[in-house]
């Protein structure tokens, strides 16, 4: 409700708290793990679009990787409903298709801010449910139709593409973004799943991937903007993570390999994958 033009606001607000009060009985909200709107419904299409147009196909190594054709991947978002939102759809037609792969709900993927938005309703060990923004499948057709044929694949795969091992709810009051950022390092590098596939591929938050660049990636001027700048949205980034595991059986550490991280989409003749600092 707090977009341009400004004006508007008031108005905003006032439906989204109408709204919110028609969904108090429900597993659903609008302030409270806000649902992915209708542009970031546009902006992952679009991401979908490239991901399976021809033109991609032919000119970026990566495009093949994230439809599933190309080496062994695994698929991973936060528990929350706007990341799991933007994963179904960006791989709608990866998920149609066999072996009908899962996609691993993580909670140490949750965003780091401590704003309502940030904040799961999805209980531990539960699956996710559509939000009212998913429900409306008309939003979804001009993504998701012109690939498969169907109006709306995605909701399907809220009740059997969803491996909730990794959702332990709502980040607690004694978690933080360290903490969480750590436990995806190791589950990166320990689960079952993981340790079979090449790659892994992440939907999550804009401020949780920055603050990852902060703290894995060794300084260096060519990677200022991961460091300064938000991911846009629906963009996507590539990198290689080590683990470093001490002599004395102390705690592993773990880097970014320097000079690995690379705008995949939007290309970097498109603008690259972070927003422009002001």
């Amino acid at each position: 409700f707090n977009i341009k033009p400004k004006l508007m606001m008031p108005f905003r607000l006032l439906r989204a708290i109408l709204v919110e009060i028609s969904l108090l009985f429900k597993q659903d909200s609008v302030f409270l793990d806000s649902p992915l709107n209708h542009t970031g419904v546009a902006q992952v299409s679009e991401l979908l679009q490239w991901i399976e147009g021809d033109v991609a196909a032919e000119t970026n190594p990566y495009v093949k990787i994230l439809r599933g054709e190309e080496g062994k991947s695994v698929l991973v978002t936060s528990n929350l409903r706007r990341a799991i939102s933007t994963n179904l759809i960006a791989f709608t037609l990866r998920l149609l298709k066999p072996p009908f792969e899962s996609v691993h709900v993580l909670s140490c993927c949750q965003e780091i801010s401590r704003n309502v938005d940030t904040v799961a309703i999805t209980p531990a060990r539960s699956m996710p449910k559509p939000s009212f923004v998913d429900k409306a499948r008309a939003y979804y057709q001009a993504a998701t139709k012109q690939w498969t044929g169907l109006a709306d694949p995605t909701l399907q795969f809220f009740d059997r593409r969803m491996n909730i091992k990794g959702n332990t709810g709502s980040k607690g009051l004694g978690s933080n973004g360290m903490k969480r950022m750590l436990q995806f390092c190791n589950w990166a590098f320990t689960d079952p799943a993981a340790q079979e596939a090449d790659t892994i591929i992440v939907t999550g938050h804009s401020l949780w991937f920055r603050t990852f660049f902060q703290t894995f990636l060794c300084g260096s001027e060519n990677h200022f903007a991961c460091k300064k700048s938000k991911m846009k949205n629906a963009g996507v980034v590539t990198f290689n993570l080590i683990r470093i595991s001490p002599e004395d059986a102390g705690e592993p550490k773990y880097m970014i390999e320097p000079n690995s991280l690379q705008s995949v989409f939007p290309t970097e003749d498109a603008g690259g994958a972070f927003e422009r600092s002001k």
